[in-house]
């Protein structure tokens, strides 16, 4: 019996292995064809089939050694070799890439940098936040997720293809602790869709974003060319081009640009007024843009910090808080003023207009064109009314010049010389900037009362002529 029990296990034995035997030898001419075709691709390159064909053979080991174990230990090591497998993909996506251990999650748009030998140190933020940051250590390479980008050997953000990565933005960077991925302290404020300013305090990332982004930034203490401290706000449009310049090559790169553009920005304020400066915004910020020279721009900010700066835009300028209060009265009662000698010009004319029944257009046109003249052809029709006018401005104070001279010709020649000529388009009242809708209801309000008042003169003015007639 024992016999007999030896010859059917050694028979079984021998059965499995020449079954073995035969899985091994299919399986290794299946790996010389497939060496093969890797030679042949390596040989023609490709990234994309490179990487294709190593995930390939990873499954393929992974195949055979599950069947190898099934064959010699049963079902049973095939269930425990898939419940491993599945517990591995879970400890991974959920807990060691979320805390940067051995992998990591790119996102789109975005690098991250690998350093090797790298310790901690804590840093505590302003608002009492506690952070555990790396410190030191050897770049490595950066991980880069951007479709239709990739990294060239130097870290620069070019065109063209990332070798394909089948888990997306799950990467494996190294072996951790000695490989680490990078994390800093970054504060910076932008500007939302809305045009609201937002303002990120001081927080701990292991990523740069790579895509054109908006940052907002305030020069204070600019003084424009009659010496008014203004602040200015700059909307800076840029992107990082090469992340290991940005992170390594410089201790805070958006605070280096911004303080690197600043004397341009306080050079173009200084050479015009705060009147003519909140009309032109746009061409300021050409004009800070145009002042950076080729040099810095290139040769520092994208050679030395891998930082392109696309677009330089002033978004708001104003006094400072103790100025803009007698700023914006000064400003108010020009307006006023203003408006009040556009109502009495416009009713100087009218009065004329009857009385002489040429038509306001051609008035218009011979004042143009020869002022002197027209004044002095109608001298005792308009200096009747003259005195009226005169004691009008004196009641709008800053509103004229005084131009009383010894003669009446020269007193009205000023006089026309001191209307005003219509308003441009697109602007209030005299240059008034837009968005100024309650200060042109005031004004209109104003230049009916003064019609008003200059109506009932007129009618003075002609019973006085019609008095003298009789």
């Amino acid at each position: 019996m024992k016999m007999k029990w030896i010859r059917q296990r050694l028979d079984w034995i021998s059965r499995k292995i020449i079954i073995l035997s035969k899985i091994i030898i299919g399986f290794g001419k299946y790996l010389w064809k497939l060496f093969k075709k890797i030679m042949k691709v390596i040989w023609k390159g490709g990234l994309k089939m490179k990487a294709l064909i190593f995930w390939l053979l990873c499954l393929t080991g992974l195949l055979a050694g599950l069947v190898i174990g099934t064959i010699f230990f049963g079902w049973i090591f095939l269930v425990v070799t898939f419940g491993a497998l599945v517990f591995l993909v879970i400890l991974i996506y959920f807990v060691l890439a979320k805390k940067n251990l051995f992998f990591t999650f790119v996102e789109e748009g975005t690098a991250k940098a690998v350093v090797r030998g790298a310790t901690f140190k804590k840093v505590t933020t302003p608002e009492g936040k506690v952070y555990k940051v790396t410190k030191g250590g050897q770049f490595r390479r950066a991980l880069i997720q951007w479709r239709g980008y990739t990294l060239d050997r130097k870290s620069n953000v070019v065109e063209g293809r990332e070798r394909w990565h089948p888990f997306g933005g799950l990467r494996y960077y190294g072996f951790w602790p000695f490989d680490q991925i990078y994390t800093y302290i970054f504060q910076w404020t932008g500007v939302a869709e809305n045009g609201e300013i937002q303002s990120h305090p001081k927080e701990k990332l292991d990523y740069i974003l790579l895509k054109d982004d908006i940052y907002w930034a305030e020069v204070e203490n600019a003084e424009d060319e009659e010496l008014l401290p203004l602040n200015v706000e700059v909307i800076l449009t840029q992107r990082v081009v090469n992340p290991r310049k940005a992170l390594f090559a410089v201790q805070s790169w958006l605070e280096t640009i911004v303080n690197r553009i600043k004397p341009a920005v306080r050079d173009s304020i200084t050479s015009k007024p705060y009147k003519l400066l909140i009309q032109k915004t746009e061409a300021i910020g050409e004009e800070i843009y145009g002042k950076l020279e080729e040099e810095l721009l290139e040769k520092e900010f994208l050679d030395r910090y891998g930082i392109d700066v696309r677009k330089i835009e002033v978004k708001e300028i104003n006094p400072r808080e103790e100025y803009r209060d007698a700023t914006l009265k000064k400003w108010l009662g020009q307006r006023e003023a203003e408006a009040r000698a556009a109502a009495t010009t416009g009713t100087l004319l009218e009065m004329i207009t009857e009385q002489t029944g040429i038509s306001l257009e051609d008035i218009q046109k011979m004042l143009r064109e020869n002022p002197e003249g027209f004044i002095t052809k109608y001298k005792d029709l308009l200096t009747e009314n003259l005195d009226l006018i005169k004691r009008r401005m004196a009641i709008d104070g800053n509103a004229f010049l005084d131009v009383k001279t010894d003669n009446p010709i020269q007193d009205l020649i000023a006089l026309w010389k001191r209307m005003p000529v219509g308003n441009p388009q697109g602007e209030g009242e005299k240059g008034m900037p837009e968005g100024k809708g309650k200060e042109e209801k005031k004004e209109e309000t104003e230049e009916e009362r003064i019609k008003k008042l200059m109506e009932k003169t007129k009618e003075a003015v002609e019973s006085r002529r019609g008095a003298k007639a009789k």
